[in-house]
């Protein structure tokens, strides 16, 4: 049913913007891959996301957002068809933010033009996606705003830490394992939550990380209170159920959250200001 559905997208996007549709055609991809770039792209546009160009040899695509004026590029198979402006609506403007799990830099970007953080701290582990990013945050002349770190989360600061997953780097997905497949490793620098936030407290903290916010439910309190406001993507029941109960231990409320599909969730917790007297 998802491959019918991705079909049709892509016969939607050939009629609305052909010269990308039939670009996908002519790239040295498979089949699969192909639909599913589709697939995304037509989902990017739902949201405002005009393509402008796709740029074969990087494989590529450039975007332009229709109200905004933000310029990306993405991958093939992007992030731009998630409702990220729904949840940043509710994010305060804020001195730090610290984002885990940039992908290309986009929720950075956003959060850097409509809520005004003087300073934007970008996570991302997957090599692939470091020069886009760069190229992203100079497109929008951000450069004195957001700093990217090159590094993954993980329960300790490692020079060298092997990710396993089952979806390749620079992709949605990455860092997930379903059942035993691991067709994918990436060496990389991991940093643990409690070190971020040392290091930057951060007055808000975006988690899309793909597992490494299972870390969540060790982070002391009063390192988690540094931080008023969280946005925790959730992989699965458990974790999400764990998430919850620490966040409510260390004083927050959940106070909006997304079913974003089966097993993922996202979670807004707020820090709860205790009235004197």
């Amino acid at each position: 049913m998802k491959n019918i559905k991705c079909l049709l997208n892509g016969v939607k996007l050939l009629f609305r913007y052909p010269k990308i549709f039939l670009g996908l055609l002519f790239l040295k991809e498979n089949l699969k891959v192909k639909i599913r770039a589709s697939c995304s792209i037509y989902q990017a546009t739902k949201r405002g996301w005009i393509p402008q160009q796709l740029v074969k040899n990087e494989k590529l695509v450039l975007f332009k957002h229709k109200n905004l004026g933000i310029v990306v590029f993405q991958p093939l198979i992007n992030v731009l068809g998630e409702d990220l402006l729904s949840w940043i609506s509710h994010v305060p403007n804020c001195e730090v933010f610290l984002d885990v799990g940039a992908f290309a830099g986009e929720t950075s970007i956003l959060v850097a033009v409509l809520k005004h953080c003087k300073t934007v701290v970008a996570i991302e582990p997957a090599n692939f996606l470091w020069p886009v990013m760069n190229r992203n945050i100079a497109l929008n002349n951000l450069e004195d705003t957001i700093v990217l770190v090159p590094a993954a989360v993980g329960d300790k600061d490692k020079n060298e830490e092997v990710i396993h997953s089952s979806y390749p780097p620079g992709t949605p997905g990455f860092g997930l394992i379903h059942g035993t497949k691991k067709s994918y490793i990436l060496s990389v620098e991991t940093l643990s939550f409690p070190s971020l936030i040392r290091k930057y407290s951060p007055d808000v903290i975006k988690v899309d990380c793909e597992g490494c916010e299972k870390y969540l439910v060790d982070v002391p309190c009063n390192l988690l209170t540094i931080t008023s406001v969280w946005i925790v993507e959730t992989h699965s029941p458990a974790i999400e159920e764990k998430i919850v109960e620490r966040f409510f231990t260390c004083g927050f409320t959940l106070a909006k959250w997304w079913k974003t599909s089966k097993n993922t969730t996202l979670l807004l917790f707020e820090k709860v200001i205790k009235s004197e007297g």
